[in-house]
């Protein structure tokens, strides 16, 4: 208790004809001064054009940024008594930058002895970082090392890319004429194949680089880069259509409902998104789906529902759709069906709806 009112007795002004507030508004004039000479913070968009003057590698992740930012930390990592003099005194500046400046000169040794641990301080935190990234890119080089060549897989023993074509060209006249249509996770470029054939534009967005290669080499617009990172750099209630084939079934959970969430923020009101996937309720689909080493899990339509809905898509409609060549198959099923719910009732209705369409049509309206 002493202490303190010994310290409002030190900080308390008596005298009167000492103007607090012209002190301190002198103070803040002084401080604003300065701020000139001090580095800027830079938005995203000048520390990219920054990069590309000192070339900076890219790199199409948060990586990119990183690396961006240890260049540009670097510059200002060194501390020294060597920053710019200026004065805001109009007749007699120059004679108080030149009296700065030789104050400085005579100070030099003593600032720099005074400064020196903060460079090297801010030389070893850009040495951590350095580490840092390099072990990022190491663990990069071996998971991409490690992946699966998707595209020597489809071209020795995947589904034909001309079947997969015609299974999703029925998707592109869902769309409103005029529109262009993005297609996340292009693959081969099936369905941007079968836009190009009627007239539409659209552009595909594929992570995998091979498959991505593969595309354009057709001739088709296809961005190298994982749909959420594409989603997470696309502005706000941009987007007018959207379709997504076999949405779900090669990432993780938490991919999958990023993206939802993210389509929810980026597509526009009233556009439209289609999505279509293997139904899981089927023995034909899952038998399809499965013999892709790539793909993970079959996503519910009933799933599907539920997280677009989360998203706020204000319409969610699901077709079913079989393959045109399960035909035959259900043709010679229909009579064993036919036995066996005889024998058994209800055993025909419950082998039927293992046995149903392979696909469904998901489509969803902000």
């Amino acid at each position: 208790m002493e202490g303190s009112q010994e310290m409002e007795e030190i900080i308390r002004i008596e005298d009167p004809e000492i103007d607090a507030r012209e002190i301190m508004a002198r103070i803040e004039e002084r401080l604003r001064a300065r701020e000139k000479d001090l580095p800027p913070e830079m938005a995203m968009e000048e520390l990219e054009e920054w990069g590309r003057r000192v070339k900076v590698p890219r790199y199409d992740d948060p990586l990119h940024e990183l690396s961006l930012a240890i260049e540009y930390a670097r510059h200002y990592a060194p501390v020294s008594a060597d920053h710019p003099i200026a004065s805001s005194k109009p007749v007699i500046g120059p004679l108080v930058v030149l009296v700065k400046r030789v104050i400085r000169k005579f100070m030099r040794l003593y600032l720099d002895l005074v400064f020196s641990p903060q460079s090297a301080f801010n030389g070893e935190v850009l040495e951590a970082l350095e580490k840092v990234r390099e072990l990022l890119m190491e663990e990069r080089a071996l998971c991409d090392g490690a992946a699966f060549d998707r595209l020597s897989y489809y071209r020795r023993w995947g589904e034909d890319r001309e079947r997969v074509k015609e299974r999703v060209a029925g998707a592109v006249e869902l769309f409103p004429p005029g529109t262009e249509i993005l297609n996340l996770y292009a693959g081969r470029g099936e369905f941007l194949l079968a836009c190009s054939e009627r007239g539409r534009e659209a552009l595909g967005v594929e992570g995998d680089a091979g498959l991505a290669a593969f595309a354009r080499e057709s001739g088709l617009r296809v961005e190298h880069m994982e749909p959420r990172q594409y989603l997470e750099r696309t502005a706000t209630e941009s987007l007018k259509a959207v379709f997504v084939h076999e949405f779900g079934e090669r990432n993780g959970r938490a991919e999958l409902y990023r993206v939802v969430e993210l389509l929810g923020h980026k597509m526009a009101k009233g556009a439209q998104l289609v999505v279509l996937n293997h139904c899981p309720r089927s023995l034909f689909a899952c038998e399809a789906a499965y013999r892709d080493p790539t793909v993970l899990r079959l996503v519910h339509p009933e799933t599907m529902h539920f997280l677009l809905a989360a998203a706020h898509f204000q319409k969610v409609e699901i077709e079913y759709l079989a393959d045109p060549e399960e035909t035959a198959a259900r043709e010679e099923l229909a009579g064993l069906l036919a036995q066996w719910e005889q024998a058994r009732p209800g055993a025909g209705g419950i082998a039927g709806e293992l046995l149903g369409p392979a696909f469904y049509l998901v489509k969803a309206w902000r």
